[in-house]
């Protein structure tokens, strides 16, 4: 590789150059240099290190922005020559700076990086540690983030926007909305059957007034032991561990007990999240809006159309938020069947909760009593739910 580059990264000790083919960016400062890695690309990062770092040049700053045209996630990369091109940076200059960049342009330094990604990885290993179906790992998943206070920093927005990223909550502990989704999108990520994604909705009061922008997920799951397939909603924040639910369901309630904003299905969301704006499925003129009128009667006539089976899904008219839910050539039919799912029963759903319980240390005497917040009831006042 290096007698391929030699030449170019020669041209940057003089100003800047950049390095296409690996995803770096050089640039030159006197003696100093500053690095820019925008592909993931750390063996390549290394060895241009080591030439530098023999050419007897500083590292000033090095910037690495992971690279979502991978096909592997944040966890799935061989981070090894990563770690060796830090450590050769540091030696070089103890001064140099790191800033990685992931999830939506979240910034933080290589050892919060590292932290971040060691903390996933935990919950990870947890999880795939026992044979679990996929909507089995999803309920130990939902459990790990749910368990987690729900706390911000301060009332400011700037505070709030610290709260929604995973390397600070692995730091300070505070955590709020998108910041649940963004750490429960990372523990399932590259799970077998299991597609997640987030979504922004606004939140009005009982005057139809603005309150505030919240930020919930949403689920694809193909689970064949429980014939579970399906997109539903699912609200973690809501159902997160909470001193208003404490005080109202006594000394029984524990940081497991509320599922009642798990696998809502799409024509039932208006009646768990009353006053609420719909998840954006369809984004195209015609279409928007539509998803407040994807109705049980609605759905169930359009996943039977004989005409939308031959019809492929045009991506144009599919928002953003969804489409990672969704197969390469998926038909429309294909899709209106996976939107007109009904929530698994009680029975199915005290089924798959027990086995992830059973797997996380509890005995069967004391799971069931422990479910006392109810998993089955569509919300009927929310003004005891924590703050959007």
């Amino acid at each position: 590789m290096m007698k391929d580059y030699i030449n170019k990264i020669e041209q940057s000790l003089t100003g800047s150059v950049v390095l296409d083919e690996i995803g770096i960016i050089i640039s030159a400062f006197g003696n100093h240099i500053s690095i820019v890695l925008f592909k993931n690309n750390f063996e390549d990062l290394y060895n241009v290190i080591k030439y530098l770092i023999n050419k007897n040049y500083i590292i000033s700053s090095i910037e690495y922005s992971y690279d979502y045209k991978d096909d592997k996630s944040l966890l799935e990369l061989d981070y090894t020559f990563l770690h060796k091109s830090m450590n050769a940076i540091k030696r070089n200059n103890s001064q140099a700076t790191t800033e990685i960049y992931y999830d939506d342009f979240c910034k933080c330094d290589y050892e919060e990086f590292v932290s971040m990604i060691e903390c996933i990885k935990w919950y990870r290993n947890i999880i795939n540690e026992y044979m679990l179906s996929p909507i089995e790992k999803l309920t130990y998943a939902y459990d790990i983030c749910k368990t987690i206070h729900y706390r911000q920093s301060g009332e400011k927005p700037e505070d709030i926007s610290n709260d929604n990223k995973i390397h600070l909550y692995v730091k300070t502990g505070n955590i709020v909305c998108l910041g649940y989704n963004r750490l429960l999108k990372n523990i399932l990520s590259g799970i077998d059957g299991i597609r997640f994604s987030d979504f922004s909705v606004d939140c009005y009061d009982y005057n139809n007034e603005f309150v505030s922008r919240h930020s919930r997920g949403i689920v694809r799951i193909d689970d064949d032991k429980y014939g579970i397939h399906g997109i539903y909603v699912l609200d973690v924040t809501w159902d997160s561990v909470h001193e208003d639910y404490e005080e109202a369901c006594g000394e029984e309630y524990d940081c497991f007990s509320s599922y009642r904003f798990f696998l809502v299905p799409i024509y039932r969301y208006g009646k768990y999240f009353r006053r609420n704006t719909y998840p954006r499925i369809f984004t195209s003129k015609n279409n928007y809006g539509k998803e407040k009128f994807l109705t049980k009667k609605k759905l169930d006539s359009l996943s039977k159309s004989q005409k939308l089976k031959k019809k492929m899904i045009n991506k144009d008219h599919i928002d953003s938020d969804i489409l990672p839910l969704l197969d390469e050539n998926m038909s429309m039919h294909e899709l209106y069947q996976c939107l007109n799912c009904d929530r698994p029963d009680i029975h199915t759903l005290l089924d798959i909760i027990y086995t992830v319980r059973f797997f996380m240390g509890y005995d069967f005497e004391n799971i069931e009593g422990n479910l006392v917040f109810g998993i089955d009831k569509e919300e009927k006042d929310a003004a005891f739910i924590l703050k959007n």
